[in-house]
């Protein structure tokens, strides 16, 4: 899909455990985002941080397309996606293993629910 200025959607993917899917969904709608955007928020902050090898605690079973749930995140800047893929395979992941790792972090440490509650962050 290209947007109306010309950028193209590009996905970010990966296949989580229906229970992670649903849990995830749950903490976005929470949030008052949908899972897609939470996804990038994830991702674009990894871009940031750099935090993936550290994460490689998170990435438990591998989950695939006949056991799991495929989950995305979409975007349309594809510099981003280009940068995201560079920096997992740095460490030897691919870009799969690395959005599971974003999203099962997240499930357990709640970054974005912590930083939206931050004192100076509230009205």
């Amino acid at each position: 899909m290209v947007a109306a200025d010309g950028r193209r959607d590009v996905q970010f993917g990966c296949y989580l455990t229906a229970d992670e899917a649903v849990r995830l969904t749950r903490y976005a709608e929470s949030l008052q985002i949908n899972r897609p955007n939470l996804g990038i928020l994830l991702i674009v902050r990894e871009l940031k941080c750099r935090r993936l090898q550290e994460l490689a605690r998170w990435e438990g079973s591998p989950v695939t397309k006949t056991n799991g749930v495929r989950v995305t995140a979409r975007g349309n800047y594809s510099e981003t996606k280009d940068r995201f893929r560079q920096q997992a395979s740095s460490i030897g992941l691919g870009m799969d293993e690395a959005v599971a790792m974003l999203f099962r972090s997240e499930l357990e440490e709640c970054w974005l629910e912590q930083s939206l509650a931050f004192p100076g962050n509230r009205p």
